[in-house]
């Protein structure tokens, strides 16, 4: 019986950088946003030799608007780091919101409704939980005050 947990904190709209896989001495940036039963991002090509600020981020677009990954991975994070927030506008949620129309059963309504939502919580800090046991991975989150 495998039972494992980790907590992170999850910032809607936050940016998080994390030591790129091709070089050891650059930071890579993500965007966080969402968090369901996967991590949803958009991810930045462009890598910083330091941890760059919010003016760096927001001088590049993101390389992929939106990537859906599995929650479990968060089981093999290492040094992500929040660096920086900022509220997420409809330019933000385009790519999630094409997954959500073509890889989804949701109507426009409902999409547009939980992309509202989404809205609402960002820059809302939250601590995400990540359990597994034999095999089954749950996720809870509650507000961090």
């Amino acid at each position: 019986m495998i039972e494992r947990s980790t907590a992170f904190e999850a910032v809607l709209g936050g940016y998080y950088a994390y030591k790129s896989p091709a070089d050891a001495d650059a930071w890579s940036i993500m965007r966080l946003l969402d968090v369901n039963e996967a991590l949803h991002y958009s991810l930045y090509n462009t890598t910083f030799n330091s941890l760059p600020t919010i003016e760096e981020i927001t001088a590049t677009v993101p390389f992929i608007q939106h990537i859906p990954q599995d929650i479990g991975t968060v089981f093999n994070w290492s040094n992500i780091t929040l660096i920086a927030e900022k509220p997420l506008e409809d330019k933000d949620l385009e790519g999630y919101s094409a997954y959500l129309e073509h890889g989804t059963g949701l109507s426009k309504e409902d999409i547009e409704n939980y992309l509202i939502k989404i809205k609402s919580y960002s820059n809302k800090h939250f601590k995400v939980i990540v359990s597994e046991k034999d095999g089954e991975v749950t996720v809870r989150s509650e507000p961090i005050s």
